[in-house]
């Protein structure tokens, strides 16, 4: 069988390259297609149609593309593919019923992790009902499940995802992306990620061996002068921190019989997993950044999160990674279904505490499955459909202020070069060239880039406060008056993300230039 794989890949996609692997292994052809955006439909379509699989598979994981998959899906039915088009994802798996019953070029639904399950469907496309794990379109349009497949508990087990070189480069040091465990412990109640490892069943959280990590990575060590190791697990970390560090050690003492020497590795990680111990043990590994899981420091937001921290985690984590010299970063979600004015400053007060880090901040979303969006839906605020949901704050004067930041801050932080994204990559640059190269880091640099994004950061607290003001008059705000704020910020918003912009592409210019100036010989 001929299978395309479809989905993003402006990094290493490991899903698409876990399942491209497990077909190669079974004894099919699959090729992976870069579909990451809209503008790419036609082309895309037009690239599969000429490799005329017979399965095409897409990656539906985010709700935010979910319309543009069932796009592609038709626009390729409509140019008249013959084969069998799947989907999976946690979109897709969430939302089996509506897609079958509303995509018509969507022919079954993948739930869970796929790798078995479209080895299966290859094998057995004639016979949809005995592939277990999927959901398909039978007679008259009903839709059918089948039994549920038996989630992997065997992660050593699964072919190491395909590498396709020239690798990604940061600085001029090949990166690539490894996952050491799949899941997660936590019990966050606006996570997709632990509803959909809940409703696929079996163990919520599964690691591989670190000496089969080892062995993967010491090939990309040795094959691909890869150096920067990128952990994409959900979370990097188990609840105990004794069974942490004997692991952290065992894979240490792993990559030194694999030879494999001098790396950078970056991890995900929640707050309550951090401890000097820990980093000190992370660093023997070669750690130099860490996306910190903070999510709010509000003592109600972290309620209403299902966090199972306290804000006093938070910063001791961030004092911890800060001292031990980490490139360290975090996302707020400052707004949420019943953020108050006393959650609204309290977050604020600490964007403005840690603005020397570089950082991001948003409102949570309600997502299929989650417990978050179970409560909105019961509670009749849940609105939008499958395709998107929404709601609405519960303080209508704090529900204001976000439809006032929305316009504001949408370019400054979410926008493709957005510039709170240019000072993450800013640090980051900064980390790579310091844990390579140290002597190639000048003090003086350092402390400009940590200038930059403290001014940037200070200047959207400024600019998050003279919202709050408005925002909590008592007489409220009216439309016109909404519009005219908005105008004011956005129009100030710009000029100084204008300036910002070039002040840190010249950061990173020279950052470049130092990684290259008075070499020796190449990155380790």
């Amino acid at each position: 069988m001929r299978i395309a794989l479809v989905g993003p890949e402006l990094e290493e996609n490991l899903a698409l390259r876990y399942l491209h692997a497990s077909l190669l292994r079974a004894g099919h052809e699959a090729l992976i297609f870069d579909f990451h955006s809209p503008e790419q439909t036609a082309a895309i379509a037009r690239q599969i149609l000429a490799y005329a699989p017979h399965i095409v598979g897409l990656s539906m994981v985010f709700t935010g593309r979910a319309r543009e998959f069932a796009a592609l899906a038709g626009m390729l039915t409509g140019l008249g593919y013959p084969g069998h088009i799947t989907a999976g994802g946690h979109f897709a798996s969430f939302h089996a019923e509506q897609l079958l019953s509303d995509v018509p070029a969507i022919d079954s639904i993948v739930h869970g992790e796929g790798e078995a399950a479209l080895v299966d469907l290859a094998g057995r496309l004639a016979d949809l009902g005995a592939v277990s794990g999927i959901s398909y379109r039978g007679e008259g349009g009903t839709v059918v499940h089948t039994a549920a497949r038996t989630v992997c508990t065997d992660l050593d087990a699964l072919p190491w995802p395909t590498r396709t070189p020239p690798f990604h480069r940061y600085l001029g040091i090949p990166i690539a992306n490894v996952l050491s465990s799949r899941g997660c412990f936590g019990n966050c109640s606006f996570c997709s990620i632990a509803a959909w490892h809940k409703k696929t069943g079996g163990p919520r959280f599964r690691q591989r061996a670190p000496q089969c990590i080892a062995r993967e990575m010491a090939t990309l060590y040795h094959e691909h002068d890869v150096r920067i190791f990128n952990f994409h697990d959900d979370n990097f970390f188990l609840p105990s921190q004794a069974e942490n560090l004997a692991r952290f050690s065992a894979l240490r003492s792993a990559l030194d019989r694999e030879g494999v020497g001098q790396m950078a590795v970056q991890v995900k990680a929640r707050p309550d997993s951090i401890n000097e111990e820990v980093v000190l043990s992370l660093k023997e590994l070669g750690l130099f950044r860490a996306f910190l899981g903070v999510e709010s420091n509000a003592v109600a937001g972290l309620r209403t999160l299902g966090r199972g921290i306290r804000r006093e985690q938070n910063h001791e984590a961030l004092r911890i990674l800060e001292s031990s010299g980490i490139h360290t970063t975090f996302n707020l979600l400052m707004f949420d279904p019943e953020t108050t004015w006393q959650d609204y400053d309290e977050n604020v007060d600490f964007l403005e505490a840690y603005a020397r880090f570089p950082l991001n901040f948003g409102r949570v979303e309600a997502y299929t499955g989650t417990p978050l969006a179970d409560r909105l839906r019961a509670e009749g605020r849940l609105k939008g459909d499958y395709w998107g949901h929404s709601y609405e704050i519960r303080d209508p004067r704090v529900e204001c202020s976000f439809q006032l930041f929305k316009p504001v801050f949408t370019p400054r932080n979410f926008e493709d070069g957005a510039v709170n994204l240019l000072g993450m990559k800013v640090d980051y640059l900064l980390h790579i060239l310091t844990h390579f190269r140290p002597t190639a880091a000048p003090a003086a640099l350092a402390a400009d880039c940590r200038r930059a994004i403290k001014d940037l950061n200070c200047h959207s607290v400024a600019l998050l406060r003279a919202i709050r003001r408005k925002a909590s008059e008592p007489r409220g705000l009216d439309g016109g008056e909404q519009t005219e704020l908005v105008s004011t910020l956005a129009a100030e918003r710009r000029v100084f993300d204008e300036r910002m912009r070039r002040r840190m592409e010249m950061l990173i210019q020279e950052i470049e230039k130092r990684s290259v100036m008075g070499k020796q010989r190449a990155f380790p």
